[in-house]
């Protein structure tokens, strides 16, 4: 995979810039049917749930109690109390066994030694260290595109007219906070659905309107996109208002959703990743 990885970087390679699809991508790495079958056959053996199968055949979810998970991997999960934190954590006793001729790479889940936690805490700006001087346009003297192109590219008359940002999320944010950053540095209108085709072809913009647009996912027939916007008041419990715009180009403007949305976490579960 690495010399993959090198090889579409690398413009003088023949493979530059050839991407795999899933399927190919899991064709040259990830386990064969028989294999995966073989895998999820040893999780059922073991009454282990198989919580989730991936197309890439990469990794198998399942999950147990205590005493299947000890008989299924040749482990006793303990109790221990952590060396630097305030608390206990469950772990296994020995490292994770199976049976033989089964290839698996590696198994996770077994124990809450490290929570997942941010790697950052908010503070007031003013309790923040800074840069100094504290010379820009933002508040407190913070710096904003327009300080860094003069700091960088001092003089240039180009101002991004015309040109458009990608930004691919993979959590969410508050479209607040948009709004907030663009009053304070004096921009005007904000950020625009436009449907981008993957495979070549002119990108469309669906919205015109000055408010923040934030994508949520596509419509259940598949024929419109589904996002929140601050073109509309809030509704008092505090939830966005929802709209859905159509990706026909003969379609009517955005038309604005009744219903609010939730979802619940899924509940954690150990992962077995082939080798």
């Amino acid at each position: 995979m690495q010399q993959l990885l090198r090889d579409i970087y690398d413009p003088a390679s023949p493979d530059y810039r050839h991407y795999l699809i899933p399927e190919q991508f899991r064709d040259q790495f990830g386990a064969s049917e028989s294999d995966y079958a073989t895998m999820m056959a040893f999780a059922q053996s073991n009454h282990l749930d198989i919580k989730a199968t991936h197309p890439n055949r990469l990794v198998l979810d399942v999950s147990g109690t205590v005493t299947e998970i000890n008989q299924a991997f040749h482990v006793t999960l303990r109790v221990y109390n952590h060396p630097t934190e305030h608390r206990t954590f469950f772990a296994p006793d020995s490292d994770p066994m199976v049976e033989p001729g089964l290839s698996v790479l590696h198994i996770s889940g077994l124990d809450n030694y490290s929570l997942p936690h941010p790697n950052y805490k908010s503070k007031p700006l003013g309790q923040t260290p800074v840069a100094t001087p504290l010379s820009g346009s933002g508040p407190s003297g913070t710096y904003a595109g327009n300080d860094f192109r003069n700091a960088y590219v001092p003089g240039t008359t180009l101002t991004g007219t015309g040109q458009s940002v990608g930004l691919l999320e993979f959590d969410g944010y508050h479209p607040g906070d948009i709004t907030a950053y663009e009053t304070q540095i004096g921009l005007t209108g904000g950020p625009q659905l436009v449907v981008v085709p993957v495979d070549g072809g002119k990108p469309r913009q669906l919205t015109f309107h000055s408010a923040n647009d934030t994508v949520l996912g596509w419509t259940p027939d598949g024929k419109g996109i589904l996002f929140s916007s601050t073109r509309a008041t809030w509704t008092p419990s505090g939830a966005p208002r929802f709209w859905t715009a159509c990706v026909k180009s003969s379609c009517s403007p955005a038309r604005r959703k009744a219903a609010t949305t939730a979802s619940a976490a899924p509940a954690p579960c150990m992962s077995m990743a082939r080798g």
